[in-house]
């Protein structure tokens, strides 16, 4: 990890790589000192694979989220985005499988969108 200014209260730092970083941050006044650390979980921001999926009414969906960057400790939250007339079932939830029983009873082809968001545990708070 590089600094910009090592004397400056409002400096940048600059993490090479992803990781966990330990800084000691050290006050000297007039012959006293005092220092307290701080702990910095540097990791990548996760990203989301899925596969659409087309099912009758009645059925359950099987949608399985991962994650293609391997963020450490990965999960998923989704919300529902927009729901055809006649289908019901839909609702928001988190995981790593959407798992929802969807009921058309319009008599026509219909789509539920989700708006899913992927969060590193490190992400949580």
């Amino acid at each position: 990890m590089t600094f910009g200014s090592g004397t400056s209260l409002s400096t940048t730092a600059t993490a090479g790589a992803y990781g966990i970083y330990i800084i000691r941050w050290t006050e000297n006044n007039n012959g006293c000192s005092d220092s307290q650390d701080i702990t910095i979980n540097y990791q990548k921001i996760p990203d989301i694979s899925y596969t659409n999926t087309d099912i009758c009414s009645g059925q359950q969906t099987n949608i399985q989220l991962s994650n293609p960057n391997a963020t450490p400790f990965s999960t998923f939250t989704w919300v529902v985005q927009s729901v055809d007339p006649g289908i019901s079932g839909a609702a928001n939830g988190s995981g790593s499988t959407i798992s929802q029983t969807l009921i058309n009873s319009s008599g026509v082809a219909g789509n539920v969108t989700y708006r899913v968001t992927p969060i590193g545990k490190w992400m949580q708070w």
